[in-house]
């Protein structure tokens, strides 16, 4: 009987635990810039063999709405990629192929006015 219930135990737990694995929702997001409780949060991956990131906005401890994103410098050409989150919540996840010699900046601001950001390289970052 004693074994029974060690197994059950066990099993029990080990259940328990896989709801503690990340999930692609929780990936090992960095934070590269926060303003007002915003945070612009980033990660490095792989689109199709091609080098990556992925970022989101976490705006869950905001009090109101915010725009962020990410610039690609690729020589003389800037491209941007944006999201937005209402206050209290996380934006959806976009993702950024990149090229040997591409620079990076990010920026989170208010939806219609100033915001403040920086540079940041793909290689501080952690896998997605």
């Amino acid at each position: 009987m004693r074994v029974g219930l060690g197994l059950a135990a066990a099993g029990l737990l080990a259940g328990g635990l896989v709801g503690l694995a990340p999930t692609s929702a929780s990936a090992a997001y960095e934070t590269v810039t926060t303003v007002h409780g915003a945070k612009l949060q980033a990660c490095r991956a792989t689109l199709g063999g091609d080098r990556a990131i992925r970022f989101r906005l976490d705006n869950r401890g905001a009090r109101h709405a915010h725009e962020g994103g990410v610039f690609r410098n690729r020589g003389e050409v800037t491209d941007s990629f944006r999201v937005r989150a209402s206050a209290g919540r996380l934006s959806g996840v976009k993702a950024v192929r990149l090229r040997a010699g591409d620079r990076l900046d990010s920026y989170v601001g208010e939806v219609d006015g100033p915001g403040a950001g920086g540079g940041f390289s793909r290689a501080e970052l952690p896998r997605c």
